[in-house]
């Protein structure tokens, strides 16, 4: 873990280098710290809350491997810290620099194919169909309404 911490760091401090952006990326940024992500039940919100503190300030992460990294700087612990540290063992060259091949939609998708809850959806629907309006379950209730 102290290697993924010692190369995300090292790469925030270069992130910009060589690129359109010829700046560090500025400390300035005032926004309440994003709770860590463990892998596990919380993925949804750490997911949106990571994607409204990044387009907030937007001109702090105008490139993919800024927004990378910040990801991964708060997943710390359980499964989270694994994929982690897998994704960026992948991602550090010899001489410890993150080398980012994904883009950050690209990352999202990886995101959701590792943590996002397939049946969520499923589950949603099945409660919205377990609902009653009156003797009605809420399918039927609202095909009352289409009849009309």
């Amino acid at each position: 873990m102290t290697d993924l911490v010692t190369a995300v760091t090292l790469a925030l401090q270069t992130a910009g280098e060589g690129a359109n952006q010829g700046s560090k990326i500025s400390k300035k940024v005032h926004v309440t710290k994003l709770r860590d992500f463990d892998g596990e039940y919380n993925y949804v919100d750490f997911k949106r809350e990571l994607c409204l503190y990044i387009y907030a300030p937007e001109a702090e992460f105008r490139m993919s491997k800024s927004k990378i990294m910040f990801a991964l700087l708060y997943m710390k612990s359980s499964s989270a810290a694994c994929w982690a540290e897998s994704y960026t063992s992948r991602a550090v060259d010899e001489d410890g620099y993150l080398m980012f091949i994904d883009g950050w939609d690209a990352f999202l998708k990886k995101l959701d194919t590792s943590f996002d809850n397939p049946a969520r959806s499923q589950k949603a629907f099945k409660r919205l169909n377990a609902i009653y309006q009156g003797d009605l379950n809420a399918d039927e209730f609202f095909n009352k309404f289409d009849i009309c």
